[in-house]
């Protein structure tokens, strides 16, 4: 594994740039992370984004030990992607 092509989001603008490259792909792989096993429960904290084999980003959001980018920016900027129908999803593919 080559850990350069796994990248932790650490800005909002950051964010764009994986947008544009899933929408240039026509597909992107989407994994969410939470803090429970139960969806009642759950709370999100954290989103993967992968457009092609070996090079993803992770965007955190919920996490208490590290800086995260406010869950409502990150709901706005991904919604117009993850609605797009036009862009396959994939919810496990990589």
């Amino acid at each position: 594994m080559n850990n350069k092509n796994y990248h932790l989001i650490k800005t909002s603008n950051e964010i764009d740039e994986w947008i544009k490259e899933a929408e240039e792909a026509g597909e992107v792989a989407v994994d969410t992370e939470t803090n429970s096993l139960d969806p009642h429960q759950a709370d999100l904290v954290g989103v993967s984004l992968c457009s092609k084999i070996g090079k993803a980003c992770y965007i955190p959001i919920g996490h208490k030990s590290s800086k995260c980018i406010d869950k409502n920016i990150v709901i706005k900027k991904l919604k117009p992607l993850l609605e797009d129908p036009s862009v396959k999803k994939d919810w496990s593919k990589y």
